[in-house]
């Protein structure tokens, strides 16, 4: 397997992508089931930003079957097939969910972060996380653990172990496991359709 060095606006990219990924899992498991409004608006620039990454790669000399050994260009790829595919059902004339869309829409979604995780390995200085960034985690949590009770709100609760699971995540012998990923994105699944039903 190879890595990537990705720039900055990609990377901006691949938290867009991420996102709204979350809000189609949502969107999917509401009580009413439906793609979210402008879809197409929110959709097709990313389709776009996809087309740029994999133009290029192939500017770098990467031709389509060199990419097999880049599992982040494949996702690059599945992404923006993801999104076409939803646009033209969105713009259909009777639009239908597709089936397992929520459980698709978090699979990439935890790709995306586990992306996002190796990029920032990547950039500190010996590939890991540095053991200051660890303790201000680490430090940053406990105000917040020691200020909550039974009383304290839903969004809180779960804002609250998002942190807590990030800190033992950064804390673990096993934190690339994509068991974290997948707890990161299903808290953050559970805060939007708190908020839904909140609101």
């Amino acid at each position: 397997m190879k890595n990537l060095n990705w720039k900055s606006e990609e990377l901006e990219w691949i938290e867009r992508v991420r996102q709204l990924l979350i809000e189609l899992a949502r969107a999917s498991l509401a009580d009413i089931p439906r793609l979210p409004a402008n879809l197409s608006q929110k959709a097709l620039p990313l389709v776009e930003g996809g087309q740029d990454i994999l133009d290029a790669a192939s500017r770098q000399g990467l031709s389509e079957e060199a990419r097999s050994q880049y599992p982040e260009l494949q996702w690059v790829e599945q992404v923006r097939q993801f999104f076409l595919d939803l646009v033209k059902i969105s713009l259909s004339e009777h639009p239908r969910l597709p089936e397992h869309l929520s459980r698709n829409a978090l699979a990439l979604a935890e790709k995306a972060q586990e992306i996002q995780e190796e990029a920032e390995a990547m950039d500190s200085s010996d590939g890991l996380p540095s053991k200051m960034a660890t303790e201000d985690t680490t430090t940053s949590q406990a105000p917040v653990s020691e200020s909550l009770d039974a009383n304290s709100s839903p969004s809180v609760l779960l804002e609250a172990l998002k942190k807590s699971v990030k800190t033992q995540q950064a804390n673990s012998s096993g934190s690339e496991a994509p068991e974290w990923s997948q707890l990161v994105n299903l808290i953050e699944l559970a805060q939007g359709l708190y908020q839904r039903v909140k609101e």
